[in-house]
């Protein structure tokens, strides 16, 4: 599943033209205009469009850092069976 979550993230990146990090939240403006936010709550990450409804990408996470340097992001994961996981995606340029 972690997988399948690194895949939605770096297809979020390619969709938007600014991604930053707010809040240990990671927000995608899509170049469609949406704002796509990725967030922890509850031992889960969501992902949620324009602040409506949400898509559960991963469960069963005990904790979520998200942190933005001046070229790329990095989001680490510790699931609650102690795998950690780590992803790192470069910050793509205002169009």
């Amino acid at each position: 599943m972690v997988s399948h979550f690194h895949h939605v993230l770096e297809l979020e990146v390619q969709w938007s033209q600014k991604i930053y990090v707010h809040l240990n939240q990671v927000y995608f403006l899509q170049n469609t205009g949406d704002e796509v936010i990725v967030s922890f709550h509850n031992n889960k990450i969501r992902r949620q469009v324009n602040g409506k409804g949400h898509e559960e990408l991963l469960r069963n996470i005990n904790q979520f850092t998200a942190v933005e340097y001046s070229d790329e992001i990095v989001i680490s994961i510790l699931t609650n069976s102690g795998e950690q996981f780590e992803k790192v995606f470069l910050k793509t340029m205002e169009k």
